[in-house]
């Protein structure tokens, strides 16, 4: 059994220095903090300065009489060098082969390692030679356990702060389809992003069988008022049974919740406005890139001789590169191959020459300069949609990108710029004017370009024609000008939480607009507070003019709408203010957390686990979140869970008498107080319970004859 004192306050080290630990209890209390080596710990938890942060003295001795009993029985147990190197020889060998007997990668043997070291440090050898477990306790261990215990954890926090949910559905490569929730929230001055549920689907995915599904599976009756009152938003993607205005799963559960604002996944909508705009080039350039890739994707022979090609050129060994293989579903995956292509013209012109292939048609010095276009104004709105697939960020974050995207190709594409620094304002500037008044002509367009991206001038002063060049550029104005009208068409610029979201970094302070939130917002400002809030943001107001409110803040909250929210003293002095700032900091404006649980099925539900249930993959993905940087933390709630298992069977047991155990244990079979009653029961025939007379027949023979109810149910047939 651990030790309850070091469980308490001794752990692994923070920088996963196999040698040192960190101690929960110095550690905060020390900035100078230097975490100890496992060899001293005794000298540790011995020394004043821990003794002072102490209040368990009971607790510290008997930690130190556990952990001095332990090293004197380590003394006397000192061996011979040789043997010494001759055991931990054979202990590597037997780590190695079991990793190799599981087909374990060779990368996870320091978790192993140090997972057996803990163990062993902690447990006494007796415990660890008894214990015994089938596959059937394990994975009711894991999903009634450890998965259930942090699943009400993370439903408990959502109970006492705002947060918004990420919804999608994705099928998996066994055909199986799930729909997967997760939550984002603060919790203090920390941004968590948690999974919460995984839902299996069948085979009807219309928005009201996800509506449906939802209700019933995502919160009890009793914590439901509770839950969707602190639900600020939710994000899906812009599937039809997402979306449809009335039938679409976000607008039915906004009916129910009028307060909720519904976001569509910012990076889902640069990828949409990438592909339309991406039309706009020739559709040879297009193709180069799909032929190219294609080439490559499927023939480890050519890729070879691409290879050779560039050793041939002095390319070193280790810097070889090749062509990526295209993916119509992946995002901006025309984009990554095309810079790929650039990055080897050269190669591949000398690569497709020696092989004369008609390939070599494509690669010319114009088609280089459209890719090199392509790859810039493409590379524009993936760099956006990367920004906008971050965890952790609030729309005082992702708004000023937004605004920033459109407005810098409108600084390349307009004639006047405005005269005003404010960048609000120069938004609003560009964002009135026409899309076909004020348009740059073709030779200003090309000197913003390279001002814009400097190696681009060195391209365009090349030998290709005057007629070749504006070519290139009609249809570089004629992408700019279709990204332009997607993100009006797409991109809400005009919602409220984007158009003033400097007010969540105190940058600028407007009561009016608060008190409008405060307004909108009834499950968090309720009517009867609302004359609470008036009176806290006049206050505020008076403070931020006078410069008094950055006087009791430290720096780092100016940069850092989190932290300003969170701090002490903002809580205290506008109580409703902050709460209000904290839940316009959880609105939702990506669904990339869903896709990354999307892609954590692949590494739990394999081709050699591919009957998980639902319930098992969902235990699986929460423990595996939880976890997955940090050690497995098993606290007084998940052993309790583990007792009430057995405890709820042996509060309702069968009667049983002395010749009927048999047949109560088959009967009882879900689940077993001990494995060894389990691996007993599986050497017995199963009795279905339609044969339970046929059984009490038996009963007083003192002795259960399997083969005369098999008879027996071949006759009743």
């Amino acid at each position: 059994m651990l030790q309850p004192y070091l469980e308490k306050w001794i752990t692994k080290s923070q920088n996963k220095d196999p040698k040192r630990f960190y101690c929960k209890l110095c550690g905060p209390a020390d900035k100078k903090y230097k975490e100890p080596y496992w060899d001293f710990i005794i000298e540790h938890l011995e020394g004043r300065f821990h003794k002072s942060l102490c209040n368990d003295e009971q607790g510290l001795n008997e930690a130190l009489s556990f952990l001095k009993d332990r090293r004197k029985k380590k003394k006397n147990t000192v061996k011979p060098k040789e043997i010494k190197q001759r055991i931990e020889r054979e202990l590597k060998l037997k780590i190695v082969g079991f990793l190799l007997q599981n087909a374990l990668p060779f990368g996870l043997v320091e978790e192993l390692l140090g997972f057996i070291k803990e163990i062993v440090s902690s447990y006494e050898s007796e415990d660890i030679t008894d214990l015994s477990m089938s596959k059937t306790t394990a994975s009711k261990v894991a999903r009634e356990c450890i998965s259930t215990s942090l699943k009400e954890t993370i439903i408990q926090d959502l109970k006492c702060f705002p947060f918004s949910l990420s919804i999608d559905e994705s099928s998996d490569t066994f055909g199986d389809a799930y729909l997967a929730i997760t939550a984002s929230y603060l919790k203090g001055s920390q941004s968590l992003t948690k999974l919460i549920s995984v839902i299996e689907l069948e085979d009807e995915k219309t928005g009201l069988a996800l509506y449906k599904k939802i209700q019933k599976e995502l919160f009890s009756d009793e914590d439901k008022t509770i839950l969707w009152n602190n639900c600020m938003g939710i994000c899906t993607d812009q599937g039809p049974n997402m979306l449809a205005k009335v039938k679409g799963l976000s607008n039915r559960l906004k009916a129910d919740y009028p307060h909720l604002y519904l976001a569509h996944d910012y990076g889902h909508k640069y990828n949409l406005i990438g592909k339309e705009a991406s039309q706009s080039f020739p559709k040879e350039i297009t193709q180069l890139i799909k032929d190219v890739s294609k080439h490559f994707s499927y023939s480890s022979q050519n890729i070879s001789r691409l290879e050779q090609v560039q050793i041939k050129n002095g390319v070193p060994l280790n810097k070889v590169k090749t062509i990526l293989r295209y993916t119509k579903v992946r995002w901006f995956s025309l984009l990554r191959c095309a810079k790929r292509i650039i990055e080897l013209w050269n190669y591949l012109r000398e690569y497709f020459s020696e092989q004369k292939l008609q390939e070599l048609d494509y690669f010319n010095d114009k088609n280089f300069l459209y890719m090199n276009f392509f790859c810039v104004l493409m590379g524009h709105l993936n760099d956006y949609c990367e920004f906008s697939q971050c965890e952790g960020k609030s729309y005082a974050d992702i708004a000023p990108k937004l605004r920033e995207s459109f407005q810098s190709l409108s600084r390349v594409f307009y004639v006047d710029a405005p005269a005003i620094t404010d960048l609000n304002k120069i938004f609003d500037h560009y964002y009135e004017l026409s899309l076909d008044e004020g348009v740059v002509d073709l030779e200003m367009l090309k000197v913003r370009l390279c001002d814009e991206y400097p190696h681009l001038e060195v391209l365009t002063n090349t030998s290709l024609s005057q007629e070749d060049q504006d070519e290139i550029f009609e249809v570089v104005k004629k992408f700019i000008l279709k990204t332009l009208q997607e993100m009006k068409k797409r991109i809400p610029f005009k919602d409220d939480i984007i158009q003033h979201s400097n007010i969540l970094r105190l940058t600028e302070f407007n009561k009016k607009i608060w008190n409008q939130f405060a307004m909108k917002y009834p499950n968090v400002i309720p009517v009867d507070l609302q004359d609470s809030f008036f009176r806290e943001t006049r206050n505020l107001e008076g403070q931020f003019n006078s410069g008094d409110i950055f006087k009791i803040l430290p720096q780092e909250c100016k940069s850092n709408p989190v932290l300003l929210w969170t701090h002490e003293k903002i809580n205290a002095e506008f109580k409703l203010l902050a709460k209000l700032a904290k839940s316009l900091l959880v609105i939702p404006y990506s669904s990339a957390s869903v896709e990354r649980t999307f892609s954590d099925f692949k590494t739990i539900k394999t081709k050699k686990r591919n009957c998980l249930c639902r319930e098992s993959l969902e235990a699986c993905l929460l423990i595996f979140q939880e976890f997955r940087k940090d050690v497995v933390i098993i606290n007084e709630d998940m052993i309790q869970r583990y007792n009430n298992i057995w405890i709820s069977k042996e509060t309702n047991p069968l009667p049983v008498t002395q010749n009927q155990n048999t047949y109560s244990d088959l009967q009882n079979n879900t689940t077993l107080s001990q494995d060894s009653q389990e691996t007993e029961n599986r050497k017995t025939p199963s009795i279905a319970p339609q044969d339970l007379q046929s059984f009490s027949a038996f009963q007083n023979e003192g002795e259960v004859n399997f083969m005369e109810i098999e008879q027996t149910k071949e006759n009743k047939i």
